[in-house]
């Protein structure tokens, strides 16, 4: 789910400008790196790209031009603060720069730029986001470079909701960014146990940082023999090493281990 925002009548866009412009609202809020990913193509594109802020963004903001000329700005339903700002700061630049541009939302009704715009966008995430935790009910939400899997038992022992909201919006990006370069450990399909069918594995072989997802066992490679350990189980085993980040209920970062170290797990 996303909110939309269509920008209309602009003849020939000037991308330099429009660049510039943003680059200096945005840096009014974060010195981070600002990255633009380009998407694969959909029949009625020109250009599609999503824009996102290194260590803060949790979805990022899609940018979708049209060929009838319409360009549209995608705004996911969880995405954090200053994926909000990076949304508005875009708009702005876009009206800045082509000053007859219409920009009007879903119901084609013209959108306000301004700052209290923005905070009510904001604050329309936090309900979201509230009203994910309220379901008590274990979710995997799509973000900008991994999928979190959500546990609202992780949140409950906080009593204020402002705080429960700010902390998953914390974890969601914290999952996004931590190790975000780290060779991601490729799904296998392995007989394990003659009490099971063949299971979800991953197998490390503690050649690099990694990023393990969601699976049922991950195997610990020593010379040509591998420790099979059902997940949470690994994670009992890492909990307190120092290269060990345990993402969310499902997911994990491990950095490479002494070797020493390892073969002693």
């Amino acid at each position: 789910m996303a909110y939309h925002y269509f920008i209309k009548g602009i003849l020939r866009f000037n991308e330099e400008k429009v660049k510039e412009k943003f680059v200096g609202l945005m840096r009014r809020v974060t010195d981070e790196d600002i990255d633009v990913v380009c998407n694969d193509l959909r029949d009625d594109e020109t250009a599609s790209y999503c824009i996102s802020v290194r260590q803060q963004s949790t979805t990022g903001v899609c940018v979708r031009c049209l060929w009838n000329g319409i360009i549209v700005v995608e705004l996911p339903w969880l995405s954090s603060q200053v994926d909000v700002y990076l949304c508005y700061a875009l708009l702005n630049a876009v009206k800045k720069t082509h000053r007859a541009a219409h920009i009007i939302n879903k119901e084609e009704k013209g959108v306000k730029l301004n700052g209290e715009a923005m905070e009510r966008q904001w604050l329309q995430n936090c309900v979201n986001m509230a009203e994910l935790l309220y379901r008590d009910e274990r979710t995997v939400i799509a973000g900008l470079n991994r999928s979190w899997f959500v546990n609202p038992l992780r949140y409950a022992g906080t009593d204020n909701m402002d705080d429960k909201v700010r902390k998953a919006f914390d974890d969601f990006a914290k999952v996004q960014w931590t190790l975000s370069d780290a060779r991601i450990l490729m799904e296998e399909q392995r007989h394990v146990s003659d009490d099971e069918e063949l299971s979800n594995v991953r197998v490390s072989d503690n050649n690099g940082d990694v990023f393990i997802g969601e699976c049922r066992y991950v195997g610990m490679m020593n010379g040509n023999d591998c420790k099979m350990v059902q997940f949470g189980d690994f994670c009992t085993l890492m909990s307190g090493e120092e290269e060990f980040v345990l993402l969310d209920d499902a997911q994990a970062c491990l950095c490479k281990m002494d070797e020493d170290k390892w073969l002693r797990l």
